[in-house]
């Protein structure tokens, strides 16, 4: 249950930020804000099946979830890409 949760915190001095860290900070965390369904959901999927005889609903359902991914996903890239100098991404 616990594999792939959030192992670390991270802390810092604010006043050691340049303006542009802290803006950018500041988009880390409407980030978080705006896609905090879908990071819940990817954190917490349960097996959908897609066999035929379970029907439309079931399909609109992981169609929906994947969609939501693909958003977060995309939205996450593209916060990376914009990080100013300085500022460290986990797994880059």
């Amino acid at each position: 249950m616990w594999a792939g949760r959030t192992r670390y915190l991270f802390l810092f001095d604010p006043t050691k930020l340049d303006d542009a860290q802290v803006q950018w900070l500041f988009q880390v965390l409407t980030f978080m804000f705006r896609y905090r369904r879908h990071i819940w959901q990817r954190l917490h999927w349960f097996p959908l099946s897609l066999q035929p005889q379970l029907g439309a609903v079931s399909t609109a359902m992981y169609a929906a979830r994947m969609t939501a991914d693909r958003a977060l996903t995309t939205a996450f890239a593209a916060l990376c890409a914009v990080a100013p100098p300085g500022v460290a991404l986990v797994g880059s």
